[in-house]
């Protein structure tokens, strides 16, 4: 493939979240394109300046100079130089919700090649507030991305219901939009049976005993509780049977809901886990047999990489990734401990890895930049 200036512009880029635009960003330097992200130095969940010590094979220009309004980002001051000085081939808009790939768009060389990334879901576009802005603001900001961009991608089949929505449904609009997916970083998510055999080791997990692993961030709006009971009933009829839910937070909501889970079951076959780096992920995937998931997350697709067979539900947000050769859907959550208690202990994980190796972000780049000569 010919080395091309891909410019990634996002309103936040935080490595340690590994949202969509840091695996972007990584795997195209990787693949030999000159990379350069135009962001904020803002935290998208923290109060805190951001500053860049770790040494990438891409340029970060963080602004300075912005006016944030909760997950909006306003730049204050011109900075049209850092993407004339660039001259980039390709540019990626990574959520024009989020202020800054909006505001860009009039810098916009129109040589470039454009396109443009929404995650959008009904549940984000609920409250009362989100739908006034949208309706007052963000929907002009989306019809002006639609129009500038060459092509349209939505990370999920939900998201691109969502996407023809807003476009009122121009034939000339649809027509850019492709379903894309969230992905994962083959360098960080991967299966290694020695990997695998030294951390369950490490995790006190028998030959025997089957492990099925959620790994999502302890927040407010997320119901854990009502989503993991039906599997604590399967923990307390199988001892056989071991369940690891990772990403409290260390915060007062992740104390609360530990106690709340614990009053419900305290066997040894229940682990509560802190939120982890990726490399702490990977050897717990590693680890593992099953994944099992409850709403959209880039998680799944990093679970997926390490050769897990994914347990999700039938939803719009995520029934894209699982057919019968990687995984399985549930209906309604109830099903869940008829599920675990039948799956196999066994499988060819590195089959299953090399079929999901698709949602890995070398294959999404691929397929996205062959989508692009189409039109």
């Amino acid at each position: 493939m010919k080395s091309l200036k891909f410019l990634i512009i996002s309103g936040f880029f935080e490595e340690k979240y590994g949202y969509q635009e840091i695996h972007i960003a990584n795997t195209l330097a990787r693949l030999g394109h000159t990379v350069k992200v135009l962001t904020s130095n803002k935290s998208q969940f923290g109060k805190e300046k951001l500053t860049d010590t770790q040494k990438r094979d891409y340029e970060i220009i963080r602004l300075k100079s912005v006016f944030r309004i909760i997950d909006t980002i306003f730049p204050i001051k011109k900075y049209r130089r850092y993407i004339d000085n660039f001259n980039p081939d390709v540019v990626f808009l990574m959520t024009v919700s989020k202020g800054l790939p909006y505001f860009s768009i009039k810098y916009l060389n129109k040589n470039a090649k454009i396109l443009s990334f929404f995650g959008d879901l009904y549940r984000q576009h609920a409250s009362f507030r989100r739908k006034l802005v949208t309706k007052l603001f963000k929907d002009r900001w989306y019809r002006k991305a639609f129009l500038i961009s060459d092509l349209i991608v939505a990370n999920t089949n939900e998201t691109k219901e969502i996407l023809i929505t807003k476009s009122k449904l121009n034939n000339n609009i649809i027509r850019k939009i492709h379903r894309s997916t969230l992905g994962y970083d083959s360098k960080k998510f991967f299966f290694d049976s020695a990997i695998r055999e030294n951390i369950r080791r490490q995790y006190g997990f028998s030959d025997v005993q089957i492990v099925f692993c959620t790994t999502t961030k302890i927040v407010e709006r997320k119901p854990i509780v009502e989503w993991i009971t039906p599997i604590i009933n399967a923990l307390k009829e199988k001892s056989d049977i071991v369940y690891c839910l990772a990403g409290f937070l260390g915060d007062v909501h992740s104390a609360l809901m530990k106690k709340r889970i614990k009053e419900l079951y305290s066997g040894k076959n229940l682990l509560l886990l802190d939120f982890m780096p990726h490399k702490e992920l990977n050897r717990l995937y590693n680890a593992c047999d099953y994944s099992v998931w409850f709403d959209a997350s880039i998680t799944i697709q990093e679970s997926m990489a390490t050769g897990l067979r994914a347990i999700i539900p039938e939803s719009k947000t995520v029934d894209h990734l699982v057919d019968k050769d990687n995984g399985y859907i549930f209906k309604e959550i109830d099903e869940l401990p008829q599920i675990i208690k039948s799956l196999p202990s066994q499988y060819n994980r590195s089959e299953v890895a090399k079929y999901n190796f698709k949602f890995s972000y070398e294959s999404i780049i691929e397929n996205l930049l062959l989508k692009l000569k189409e039109v």
